[in-house]
């Protein structure tokens, strides 16, 4: 089963935004644009491809639906959503997270769907990425800067 999220860029208001079906989790997603993605005009770049299959560390390395499948591209092209319905589109879209580069900077945030009297209700609580980042091939973990083993985390939230 994949871990499909949306990568969207806010303007005012309005997410531009992009869904990639494989490896949405933060330890693949989150890290690439984290690292790689830093540049508002790379970001832009990356939303023009469309729908991504896979995100990889430059647009040339992602694997997209119209580029590189041949899926017509105004099927797969970036969509425009009101920043206020965005938890609904997740929800919709199916997504697991959410990746949004906002006032200079990445945020994440796991799609929580709740079960309200049966009508779904969604939440987005944003993050920022950067103070959630893993390194170096997994490995290690760091937090505004400061290095801990996985073996450090590990053990500190299983207290």
């Amino acid at each position: 089963m994949a871990t499909s999220c949306i990568i969207g860029k806010k303007e005012n208001n309005i997410v531009r935004c992009i869904k990639c079906h494989y490896d949405g989790y933060l330890k693949h997603v989150g890290w690439l644009l984290n690292d790689h993605y830093e540049d508002p005009k790379k970001i832009d770049q990356l939303l023009e491809v469309g729908d991504l299959e896979t995100l990889g560390k430059s647009n040339e390395c992602c694997r997209a639906y119209s580029r590189d499948k041949g899926e017509d591209y105004k099927n797969v092209k970036a969509q425009d959503v009101v920043f206020d319905n965005l938890p609904r589109y997740a929800m919709h879209t199916g997504a697991n997270y959410v990746y949004l580069y906002d006032n200079e900077q990445w945020k994440y945030a796991k799609v929580e769907i709740f079960d309200e009297f049966d009508e779904p209700e969604v939440d987005l609580y944003f993050n920022s990425l950067s103070n959630w980042c893993w390194h170096d091939n997994y490995q290690k973990f760091y937090n505004n800067n400061s290095t801990v083993s996985l073996y450090d985390i590990l053990t500190t939230f299983a207290m």
